[in-house]
């Protein structure tokens, strides 16, 4: 830990988003809470 690196990690989230991720994410959540979205896990095998 105490090598950890004390700035943004190159690669995450906010790279994929951009600078409206927390715009994104605070609707995202808001939508679930409302009941216009809902968490569906898929688990795919090959086969």
């Amino acid at each position: 830990m105490a090598q950890a690196p004390s700035g943004p990690l190159v690669l995450g989230i906010h790279v994929l988003m951009g600078e409206q991720a927390p715009l994104m994410l605070k609707n995202v959540n808001m939508a679930l809470i409302c009941g216009a979205l809902t968490p569906v896990e898929l688990v795919a095998i090959a086969g």
